[in-house]
């Protein structure tokens, strides 16, 4: 985009790389679910890893068609139970509330190695830019996806989405992110089964509390340094 410059010597015109930002609303069955404001790319990834990643949907195969025109998703499912809603979700925001006592805990008995986590952070710090998106991956011992996106939740679904539609084992992968590991976070995590989530940023004592009732490890990073917040038996040194 084009954008005037203001330095000492004067103004003058300069080309800037700013992140695009567009909405996108999700119908199931002709019922609004969300409308949330998205990079606008992977779109049907976004679609599939969001409504697994809240618990709508268990598997890619309960939904019997989706498609999407424009700035709109239509997903056509059975026996699927949610709350029509006109939220709208900003990039910064992930979706709706939750109990505690009905998080799902996370069954994996698979031990991964500290080692390859942090390589796997590098790595996606490495794809990252300097133009405002998040970076997330999804890291098993055969296969890695990657997805970008300004929101951190929305980079989540979208990596998720991606794993779903190449049939990825979720019991025998980790998550690695470049947004905070929030609650909501964790209950994506949860919801499909992923047993280790990572960040170079940080966390909550909520999303701890939460990842310790789940089982799911949870990874903070600090430079070079890496802080296991729950679950340490789950990772090899």
């Amino acid at each position: 985009m084009l954008f005037k410059k203001t330095r000492e010597e004067g103004e003058k015109e300069s080309n800037i790389k700013v992140p695009r930002e567009k909405p996108l609303t999700i119908r199931i069955n002709g019922r609004k679910l969300t409308t949330a404001m998205i990079s606008p790319s992977n779109k049907k990834e976004f679609v599939i890893g969001h409504l697994l990643s809240q618990g709508i949907i268990g598997e890619f195969d309960d939904i019997a068609s989706l498609r999407i025109e424009d700035n709109e998703a239509s997903v056509v499912a059975d026996n699927i139970p949610f709350e029509e809603t006109k939220e709208v979700l900003s990039s910064g925001c992930g979706a709706g509330g939750f109990s505690k006592d009905t998080i799902k805990t996370v069954d994996s008995d698979y031990n991964f190695s500290l080692e390859e986590i942090s390589d796997s952070m590098i790595e996606i710090l490495k794809a990252g830019d300097t133009n405002g998106v998040h970076v997330a991956g999804v890291f098993s011992d055969n296969e890695k996806f990657l997805a970008k996106d300004i929101g951190r939740h929305n980079c989540i679904d979208k990596i998720i989405g991606i794993s779903e539609l190449n049939n990825l084992e979720f019991d025998k992968s980790y998550i690695v992110s470049t947004g905070r590991l929030s609650s909501d976070m964790v209950i994506k995590c949860s919801n499909v089964n992923i047993p280790v989530s990572t960040s170079h940023k940080s966390t909550t004592s909520l999303a701890i509390e939460l990842a310790k009732k789940s089982g799911i490890s949870l990874i903070i990073y600090t430079g070079k340094d890496s802080s296991i917040m729950s679950c340490p038996e789950k990772i090899s040194y």
